[in-house]
């Protein structure tokens, strides 16, 4: 485990230095309210907050900033953060950073461990050193703690000098909301009402002419905390910029800012800059530094947009919009604006902040490689991003990702957050809520699930769209999610809608239309075309389907069904194996319909898919696909056990290796998107070791990070954790913050939810599983001893073994009933089994 740093009690997961600080921005906010990116020099960029993504969009005039001052001397201020990078010094009116002209710090590193941010500051004119950390809370088994929108920054300033200094600190927080309107020259009124209460002072920042309609209306709130702090003037740019430079002269002279607005003709009261123009309020704090101490001061920031509309696929492209209905935030619900919502939750944040240190110090002390923790742990930030929202009633919902400005991919789509394995093991509330989606409102009388949910959700089916991978993966997710929770009374209320889905594939012209097993059918996927013939993706997600369905029909008492399902998984899989593997991997069995007319409606989607029906295009065919064991990949991780030859899996992972790995992406021809270029490697989506055809896959050129980790998690499941973490290290290397952003793992979009499939590494290396119906769980044998992270949707903790020997149960957070534990062969059980709250040692179960 990384050591603790001073003022930190969390581990520095990963530190960045010189130009890997570039292209940092840390999402700082909750599960589904976006963020405020925490920049690698300290600044904060990207406000994200407005219902919307909101990439590049800053608030000029907030900043944090201090003063020092020795008896007697000269005093000296900086903004904290640190100097402008290169990029930013060379615009088409010089540098093009917000208050360029400002004084910063030298010197800078940036630390993390999601979602914790630090960067640490040194100058040699300041007789101090500075740290500010960027954090929100992060409690598995919690989404309500984990989804407040807040972004919490504590400063830490530290003498090096030998006689008490005055130290001031100051945050100045723009009026935020109405920005859009004021870019546009529409009517605009910015607001800082200055708020007073106890151990906490601040402002509520609005727009007094926004419509409480629209979906940009909505307040931030600004924060210091402590007995000790004041709140200042409000300012503005004024004519020439006379507010900017009045308020730093008086900041610089005094510790804090002048005595009123600086603007042409000298100060004015706030009220008189309602005037369209961009204003800031400013608050802070005046202490006594003893020489080499220490001084702490806290601000948070707090926001509450609750017009959240409906979804709308606008193009060209991906691209999403928003449409009429306003479907609102459930981290808004029951506040009536920011200040509100904050005054709510800054008393919580001691025992927040303790939880979420106790969460990531556990999780990274785990022995698994800092490629693969960083990975599973950094990409939690696609929870929190516009990716991924909550409506007023609490309904989990996600884009595929995020344009710059726009969502990408709207709908919760199947194929893609089929390969989130990270949220049922962190917040099982969160996963069964967006099964019951699946089931209960994409799922139609005849099976037919909708592989995009439109809001509101009385239209939820509105899109007939349909995929094969994505609606045999909820049927794995569904047995996921019941297992780990072992609530046979949830499952009671979907098994209906997914035993419908199960036989959907058996229609004529269907997916599985002769019943073998094996699907033959026109199947769309996540490649965004229909394959046609039997192929290994969708194939391992029909035989996990069948095998988890088999499982969950005998609980619900549907011994007929389930009957049918382990026949036809036993039939599929013999087929599978006859059928598709080649020798050395899976690949696709190409089966030309002849005629579109025979394949069952909504099962094509013409405008992405093949044209001619005699010789379809866009075919795996005798390509080896990197995601060809994603279906058997995400069973072992639910509990089905694989679902593919176990030796012909392993050969097919040594083929993928062999055959779709690029050393280096600078010698590789890609026609289509390029999420690696030189000097980078990693493993594209197929090759074709037999020669290219004239129309391959649409994406077989590309690299996706998702595809990557399952692949790995498949490497790890069979016995080889050193190529898994050499996979995940080949992905993160390219995320090292120099050209990519380490929290945001991009594809169709900023923040990709496939990304998400990072976590099913801790589970596949670990061995890692739970059946809350039996109270079991179950983790491999280390080859020596080990601490190994685990979760369960509800709780998380440590196992800490001994190979043969010794092993100690850790539970950390929430509470799990444990009756068994079996580590590789051996079979023991708690020192008192039953709901664990705590450390347990382990015994032989007798």
């Amino acid at each position: 485990m990384s050591q603790l740093g001073a003022g930190r009690g969390w581990p520095a997961a990963r530190t960045y230095t010189g130009r890997n600080r570039t292209r940092i921005s840390l999402p700082v906010g909750g599960i589904g309210t976006g963020t405020i990116g925490f920049g690698g020099r300290g600044q904060l960029r990207d406000w994200e907050l407005e219902n919307r993504p909101s990439k590049g969009l800053t608030a000029p005039l907030t900043f944090l900033a201090c003063r020092v001052e020795s008896p007697g001397g000269p005093a000296t201020a900086r903004i904290l953060e640190g100097a402008l990078f290169d990029e930013e010094v060379a615009g088409e009116q010089g540098a093009t950073a917000p208050l360029a002209g400002l004084p910063r710090f030298a010197g800078c590193e940036f630390t993390a461990a999601y979602p914790f941010g630090q960067v640490l500051l040194s100058d040699p004119g300041m007789p101090v050193r500075a740290a500010v950390e960027a954090w929100n809370p992060l409690v598995p088994g919690d989404e309500e703690a984990s989804g407040l929108p807040l972004a919490v920054l504590r400063v830490t300033i530290t003498s090096l000098a030998d006689e008490p200094l005055n130290l001031s600190v100051m945050l100045s927080a723009e009026a935020f909301p109405g920005h859009g309107a004021r870019a546009a020259g529409a009517p605009s009124h910015p607001v800082a009402d200055a708020r007073d209460q106890a151990a906490m002072t601040g402002l509520l920042l609005a727009d007094a002419r926004l419509d409480p309609q629209a979906e940009d209306y909505g307040t931030v709130a600004a924060a210091v905390l402590g007995p000790d702090t004041w709140t200042g003037p409000v300012w503005g740019y004024g004519k020439w910029n006379q507010g900017l430079l009045g308020m730093w002269r008086g900041f610089v002279a005094t510790g804090r800012p002048g005595p009123g607005a600086y603007l042409l003709g000298g100060p004015r009261p706030a009220a008189d800059l309602g005037s369209g123009a961009a204003i800031a309020g400013t608050m802070g704090a005046q202490r006594v530094l003893a020489p080499g101490a220490s001084e702490e001061f806290t601000f948070v920031f707090g926001w509450h947009f609750p017009n959240r509309r409906s979804w709308v696929w606008t193009g060209p492209g991906p691209r999403g919009g928003s449409g009429e209905e306003i479907v609102g935030n459930h981290y808004a619900a029951g506040y009536a604006d920011a200040w509100d919502l904050v005054t709510a939750h800054v008393p919580r944040l001691p025992g927040l902040r303790a939880a979420t240190e106790r969460f990531v110090s556990a999780f990274w002390s785990a022995d698994l490689s800092p490629a693969v923790k960083e990975a599973a742990l950094f990409n939690l930030s696609t929870l929190r991003s516009q990716t991924f929202f909550r409506t007023s009633d609490g309904w989990p919902l996600g884009w595929e990702g995020c344009l710059d400005d726009a969502g990408s991919c709207l709908g919760s789509c199947t194929h893609v957050w089929n390969y989130d394995l990270a949220t049922g093991f962190l917040f099982g509330g969160l996963a069964r809520r967006m099964r019951e989606l699946e089931y209960l409102y994409a799922t139609d009388g005849d099976g037919a699930m909708s592989f995009r949910i439109m809001l509101p959700l009385e239209r939820a089916r509105e899109r007939p769209d349909l995929a094969a991978d994505g609606q045999f993966g909820c049927v794995v997710k569904l047995h996921r999610e019941w297992k780990l929770s072992g609530d046979d009374q949830w499952l009671a209320r979907l098994w209906p809608a997914c035993r419908r889905s199960i036989e959907f594939a058996w229609i004529p012209g269907g997916w599985d239309a002769d019943r073998d097993g094996l699907a033959e059918g026109a199947q769309h996927t996540t490649m965004d075309v229909e394959y046609y013939g039997p192929n290994p993706v969708v194939q391992g997600w029909y035989l996990a389907a069948l095998g988890a369905a088999a499982e969950m029909a005998a609980a619900m008492g549907d011994a007929e069904f389930s009957a049918r399902c382990r026949e036809l998984r036993a039939a599929g899989a013999a087929a599978t194996e006859a059928a598709l593997f080649n020798g050395a991997y899976y690949r696709q069995q190409v089966i030309a319909p002849a005629d579109f007319g025979l394949v069952a409606p909504r099962l094509r989607h013409p405008d992405l898919g093949t044209e001619r029906a005699d010789q379809p295009e866009f075919q795996i065919g005798e390509g080896c696909i990197t995601d060809q064991m994603v279906g058997e990949v995400c069973a072992r991780i639910a509990g089905l056990g694989p679902v593919f030859d176990p030796a012909h899996a392993r050969s097919a992972l040594a083929s993928i290796g062999r055959l779709n790995y690029i050393a280096d992406f600078g010698d590789w021809v890609n026609h289509v998107r390029s999420y690696a270029v030189h000097g980078e490697r990693g493993h594209i989506m197929v090759s074709y070791p037999d020669g290219l055809p004239e129309h391959p896959a649409p994406y077989w050129c590309e690299t996706w990070t998702g595809a990557q980790y399952v692949y790995a998690a498949g490497l790890a499941q069979h016995g080889q954790p050193a190529l898994a973490d050499d996979v995940v290290a080949a992905v993160r290397e390219r995320f090292a913050g120099g050209r990519r952003n380490p929290f945001d793992e991009a594809e169709c979009g900023h923040h990709y939810a496939r990304a998400l499939a990072s976590w099913g590494l801790i589970v596949a290396l670990t061995g890692f599983g739970y059946d809350g119906r039996a109270g079991v769980m179950t983790f491999a044998e280390a080859a020596q001893p080990a601490r190994w992270f685990w979760s369960t949707g509800s709780a998380y903790g440590l196992l800490h073994q001994s190979p043969g020997g010794t092993a100690t149960l850790e539970v950390m957070g929430g509470s799990v009933r444990v009756d068994r534990v079996v580590i590789g062969d051996r079979e023991l059980r708690p020192k008192g089994p039953g709901v664990l709250t705590g450390p347990t040692d382990l015994e032989p179960a007798g």
